[in-house]
């Protein structure tokens, strides 16, 4: 039989929807995944107090009242990742996008670029070059001429090794 837990929430709903209305003042808008209680978590993990006081985010550090703008406006930079793009001349794939991401670059940029632009951004990976620990995987993700440098250097008995390594 399983077991439930239930915890209490951590924040207040007052203070969590004083930072929704403080991001979407910001133009910012949160990946999926990330909640609410992320963003106040990373605000707090930057020394960062936050409150609400009659529907609106308040902030101090070190006991010192900030401007709430600035706070965001650091915290969106520091943590780009938790949201959206808000410009969209950068955007390397419609998956990196949201909603109103997609109507703003269609509206700058025209339809035709929306068309040419691929499904999925590219993503960039790290391989290692370490013959004990490279999998099969990032070996073919190698280009031809590295698998052939490395083949010549290695030898063949290690490169087998590589290849028959899964995870």
């Amino acid at each position: 039989m399983e077991t439930i837990k239930t915890e209490a929430p951590k924040h207040a709903p007052e203070l969590l929807t004083a930072v929704e209305r403080t991001l979407a003042a910001h133009d910012l808008r949160l990946q999926p995944g990330v909640s609410l209680e992320d963003v106040v978590e990373g605000l707090a993990a930057n020394q960062v107090t936050v409150g609400q006081s009659h529907g609106y985010l308040t902030a101090e550090m070190s006991g010192a009242p900030v401007h709430i703008s600035t706070v965001i406006e650091s915290f969106a930079n520091k943590a780009a990742d938790k949201f959206f793009p808000r410009d969209v001349a950068g955007v390397a794939g419609r998956d990196q996008l949201d909603q109103a991401g997609k109507l703003k670059f269609i509206r700058e940029q025209g339809i035709s670029a929306w068309e040419k632009l691929p499904q999925s951004a590219p993503t960039q990976k790290t391989v290692v070059l370490d013959k004990t620990r490279l999998t099969c995987s990032q070996y073919m993700s190698l280009d031809r001429s590295t698998r052939a440098t490395l083949s010549g250097q290695w030898g063949a008995d290690t490169i087998a090794r590589i290849l028959s390594r899964k995870k």
